[in-house]
């Protein structure tokens, strides 16, 4: 049950004095799945949003294999799955509709949920809302507004403003900004937004379809000079139209008129009966990270600290990769088993993933919107020169992790996940700290009793990996070498012949420097 801020608890009084061990800015996905994360840990998290509720339209819209991971972490993905709508892939076209390259989505994924799927928001808000307040460590306040974030001795106070007028004072070892593009909490630590210099303006519309309307599961990416567009099939009997802004277009003039409305879909979806625009909506597609991070416990998540054009549907899924990366990271500092340093990694890591992201993006985004003749020739001479060039100008994969103090040689992949029917997926039977997984005792020497003395993971040896549970065993067996080490968010800390070698990375990257 979500608490009121009359409630005296863990530190909260009547007068509105709030102590936790981490204050999130922002209830929107990525607030919402950094709360449940550090919650289920143990952590006191005080979290606020702005708004008294949910947005009651639909804004984001796609999830991808990774972000159902980091859902099933916080028991949301069981629910979730039977409202999503699999998306099969994007075909590329040009202005007469005819395929140019088509990118496949739902092949057997890593982490053993579809590749790319849509979602209808307000009903995805709601699950993870429900998910955060059903922590007793987590107090959620709605309608407050943050005005400043001051250092107040070993922690940070945050200063904010209830809808009715009263005032709240919370101290809070962590600040995590969640609260998107326009973040207070970006610009309380002074970070800009450097932007990758490509910019435009697009105009949306979420339809209800007629009963009966049938859509293909596949995005269409129209490739054209005049409009280019992007067409989504959503959950149930709804469906999304973008189309780019032209130039004198402005959102004013041409998202109220109707008639042009009318016919733009007309266009788009010839022989579609709906029964309503639902939402319409301007958006500026861009991409660009903030100039920094952190500082010191302060940290911006999600699009408090990178935008992305929406081609690659990543927008969302970088930000809850962004929570499953810091949360873990916080639990250790917090209990003593890693020193601060190890929360420099979460930007040292996050970065480049993000970036390499939003670069893809931007090249798609490019490709789509082509307006000029030498950008239209560009097109043209990609397209011509066959299906190699066009899948180096348009394929994407999810980069792995760089080399850094907690991705050592051989890690920075993502460890298999199986998940049985009706059983337990593999990431829960291994628990949620590091794991060490050993072919055989001969590896493991002295390193064998830090495992079992500390309490950040536990030593899997490979004869003991249940049978119901063949990716992981397959990946084991395919191993390279006898041990490996993976970390709490899933990624593959490194793999090496002795158990020691990694300990050591590992006790080195948790330290304090």
């Amino acid at each position: 049950m979500q608490r009121t801020h009359a409630e005296d608890d863990r530190g909260a009084a009547g007068d509105g004095r709030v102590t936790a061990d981490v204050a999130v800015v922002g209830l929107g996905p990525v607030g919402a799945v950094v709360t449940s994360l550090l919650a289920r840990r143990g952590l006191s998290v005080w979290a606020c949003d702005r708004e008294l509720d949910i947005f009651p339209l639909p804004r984001a819209a796609h999830i991808d294999h990774m972000g159902l991971r980091v859902l099933q972490e916080i028991g949301c993905a069981g629910d979730l799955l039977s409202e999503l709508r699999a998306n099969e892939g994007s075909v590329f076209v040009d202005a007469d509709r005819r395929p140019l390259y088509t990118i496949g989505a739902n092949a057997e994924t890593v982490s053993g949920y579809p590749g790319s799927s849509y979602f209808h928001q307000p009903y995805f808000d709601r699950l993870l809302r429900r998910s955060a307040e059903g922590y007793d460590t987590a107090r959620l306040e709605l309608g407050v507004e943050v005005e400043a974030i001051e250092r107040a001795g070993d922690g940070y106070r945050v200063r904010a403003r209830r809808r009715d007028g009263s005032a709240l004072d919370l101290v809070a070892r962590f600040v995590l900004g969640c609260d998107g593009v326009n973040s207070t909490v970006r610009a309380a630590i002074g970070a800009d937004r450097v932007l990758s210099g490509f910019e435009e303006d697009w105009f949306i519309f979420d339809l209800v379809l007629g009963e009966g309307v049938v859509t293909d599961d596949i995005a269409v990416q129209v490739c054209d000079r005049r409009r280019p567009m992007t067409l989504l099939p959503m959950p149930g009997r709804r469906y999304r139209l973008e189309c780019q802004a032209m130039p004198g277009e402005t959102a004013e003039a041409m998202l109220r008129d109707e008639a042009w409305r009318d016919a733009l879909i007309a266009h788009a979806l010839p022989g579609v009966r709906y029964e309503r625009v639902e939402r319409t909506a301007s958006y500026t597609f861009q991409g660009g990270v903030a100039s920094r991070w952190r500082d010191g416990g302060v940290f911006v998540l999600g699009d408090a600290a990178h935008v992305m054009p929406p081609f690659l549907g990543q927008g969302m899924c970088s930000g809850i990769r962004d929570a499953a990366n810091l949360a873990w990271k916080l639990d250790l500092v917090r209990r003593g088993e890693a020193g601060d340093f190890v929360l420099d990694t979460y930007e040292a890591e996050r970065r480049p993933h993000v970036s390499s992201i939003i670069d893809a993006a931007v090249r798609l985004g490019r490709f789509i919107c082509a307006s000029t003749d030498d950008e239209v020739e560009g097109r043209r001479r990609v397209v011509a020169a066959g299906e190699e060039a066009l899948g180096a100008r348009l394929g994407f994969r999810l980069p792995a992790l760089e080399p850094g103090p907690l991705v050592s040689s051989g890690g920075g992949k993502l460890l298999p996940q199986d998940i049985p029917a009706g059983g337990v997926p593999s990431d829960e039977w291994l628990g949620s700290g590091f794991v060490a997984f050993v072919r055989d005792d001969g590896t493991i020497g002295g390193a064998g009793a830090w495992w079992e003395r500390t309490g950040v993971g536990r030593m899997v040896r490979a004869a003991d990996v249940p049978g119901a549970y063949p990716k992981l065993r397959a990946w084991l067996d395919a191993l390279p070498a006898p041990v490996a080490v993976v970390r709490p968010d899933r990624y593959v800390l490194g793999i090496a012949d002795r158990l020691e070698v990694l300990t050591d990375q590992l006790v080195a990257g948790l330290e304090s420097r």
